[in-house]
């Protein structure tokens, strides 16, 4: 199965959106500029903020589309071609739209979820591995406490 390649509008003036735009408001005005385009919704759209050198506000897009059909084929070998396409959206108004050499990120609720389970899997293990290590070697008064270290052979089986 091939991938399906995503798109970049490295540069979105704020002049060419809706006033008093948000992230939401931004992906929802994208994708509707997009609907007779590529197949895509407000959820495979990413926004960037980002500002200039003299402190403008300006926002990066990635879209990325859900399937592919004859348009977004003859908009991929455009931008082969050309490197980049102009994606006229009004009188006044156009993007630029490369393709995207950035991966898209992974969702952070679905990776904080994967890290919160690897570590409480390591504190079980570590919680386990304590319990065997003193059933092993028990300390019940200073004088039993040994003077050199106690060596212990972690590859052996604990039951």
């Amino acid at each position: 199965m091939s991938t399906i390649s995503s798109f970049c509008i490295p540069r979105m003036d704020t002049r060419s959106l809706p006033s008093e735009s948000d992230e939401d408001k931004i992906k929802t005005f994208v994708a509707s500029k997009f609907t007779n385009i590529i197949d895509i919704n407000e959820d495979n759209i990413d926004i960037v903020i980002k500002y200039t050198d003299q402190g403008y506000l300006y926002y990066t897009a990635f879209l990325h589309p859900i399937s592919t059909d004859a348009c977004y084929h003859d908009i991929v070998a455009d931008i082969e071609r050309l490197e980049k396409v102009k994606i006229h959206f009004s009188d006044k108004w156009f993007w630029t739209m490369r393709m995207s050499t950035a991966t898209r990120p992974r969702d952070f609720e679905n990776l904080y979820e994967d890290i919160e389970e690897g570590f409480a899997w390591f504190m079980d293990q570590m919680a386990h591995d304590e319990m065997v290590l003193f059933q092993k070697c028990p300390v019940t008064k200073k004088e039993d406490f040994p003077k050199k270290p106690v060596s212990f052979d972690w590859s052996s089986e604990d039951e």
